[in-house]
């Protein structure tokens, strides 16, 4: 299916059929100004056999355009223009997000952790499918199942502390185990995974199950988020690695201030799975409507010549 115009083809290819047909006209036409017997035939009794209709002026043959614009228009109407139907089922995405957020001192304690919050609300607002939140500092921890509620998920962000992690450390590595886990039931066709971090603990266990997640069909994705301050002994961000991470993983990395942006491009890339069964009851086709309009061409062919 393809939008134009408005409407929705639901067999698309038919529209082939549009340059095949103006071809064989233009093709027949062309034959049929060759075929023309007045330049075998005496000039005195050319117009006598075309009063009885015996001949055809070049170019008179008025089957060719009205063949031509009867394919045309079913051709058109094969194609299958349609409009959603005011009684089409409503359907959500089955697609699933998954939203890694980093809760370690770094990034609870260095300045951004509005930042962080804003950044995952972002995600949330936008997503237009279920939605998980893990939870990860020196351990990882599914803080919701998917759920296509956000208002339920900004409730939990909203709650976002120093002491919201009851460990210490950072292990992306973790939270992309556990993101696996949670995708592994998924039954959409498009899963994601963004990780909203500073890039503390990413190292080779991290990029490998980034790798796993590439290869199982998922798109890890970052939003870099580095600390306004750094209080003694805080590790410092590391942008590469979380650079690394996203490109192990097949996605992109963004800063805070673009989050909005990449919020956008994963709702835009979810779908909408519409069961085969149920097809017919989201649209509403006009196509036997246009080949009612086919037979007005075709009636011309019945037309006596005078």
């Amino acid at each position: 299916m393809i939008e134009v115009l408005g409407l929705t083809l639901l067999r698309p290819l038919w529209l082939l059929a549009l340059p095949a047909t103006l071809a064989l006209a233009l093709f027949a036409a062309r034959r049929e100004r060759r075929s023309e017997w007045a330049s075998l035939i005496d000039q005195q009794l050319a117009p006598h056999l075309r009063a009885l209709g015996f001949m055809r002026a070049a170019g008179r043959d008025r089957r060719i355009p009205c063949l031509a614009a009867a394919a045309g228009i079913a051709s058109v109407a094969l194609a299958g223009p349609a409009t959603t139907s005011p009684t089409a089922p409503a359907l959500r995405s089955l697609d699933t997000l998954v939203i890694a957020v980093d809760l370690s001192k770094s990034m609870t304690e260095g300045g951004a952790l509005e930042t962080v919050q804003a950044a995952t609300v972002r995600l949330l607002q936008t997503a237009g499918r279920p939605v998980a939140l893990v939870l990860y500092a020196g351990d990882a921890y599914l803080a919701s199942a998917p759920s296509d509620d956000p208002h339920l998920l900004e409730t939990v962000v909203a709650a976002f502390g120093a002491d919201t992690m009851p460990d210490t450390g950072s292990r992306p590595d973790r939270a992309l185990t556990l993101a696996a886990d949670i995708l592994a039931g998924a039954a959409g066709r498009r899963r994601d995974v963004v990780l909203v971090s500073d890039g503390g603990g990413v190292g080779p266990e991290a990029l490998h199950e980034a790798e796993a997640l590439a290869r199982s069909g998922a798109v890890v994705s970052v939003i870099y988020v580095p600390p306004t301050e750094r209080p003694y002994g805080m590790p410092a961000p590391d942008p590469d690695a979380l650079a690394a991470l996203a490109r192990a993983g097949g996605g992109t990395m963004v800063a805070a201030p673009s989050a909005q942006g990449l919020a956008d491009r994963l709702a835009a890339s979810a779908t909408a799975t519409v069961p085969h069964e149920i097809a017919a009851l989201m649209f509403e086709d006009h196509g036997r409507a246009i080949l009612v309009l086919a037979l007005l061409p075709a009636l011309l062919l019945f037309r006596r010549v005078r």
